[in-house]
């Protein structure tokens, strides 16, 4: 739903959803004080020059900002986030986080 959406944030989020076709590449930066996780719905990555297939994750914290390089010989998907840190405990419940 985009900006429609009734669910709202109190931290800075940003959300992309990245497929790749053979032999895609892209090159992006997470900003300085951000956090990210990226999530491989499908396919195989090289990130960094680290191996990540299907249902695996990176989670990159940073305090000084981040380049990515990432790598798809055969193609695939991937959700990025990024989000400004809250420094709060996470308290998780079931399939719901607090």
């Amino acid at each position: 739903m985009g900006g429609k959406s009734p669910v709202s944030l109190n931290t800075e989020t940003k959300y992309q959803y990245l497929k790749f076709k053979k032999g895609g590449c892209l090159t992006t930066s997470i900003h300085e004080n951000r956090n990210a996780v990226i999530y491989i719905i499908s396919g195989k990555f090289e990130i960094n020059n680290q191996q990540f297939e299907k249902r695996e994750s990176l989670l990159i914290s940073n305090n000084r900002g981040a380049s990515l390089e990432i790598k798809s010989q055969f193609g695939g998907s991937m959700v990025k986030c990024i989000g400004k840190p809250h420094n709060e405990p996470i308290c998780q419940h079931g399939p719901y986080v607090d």
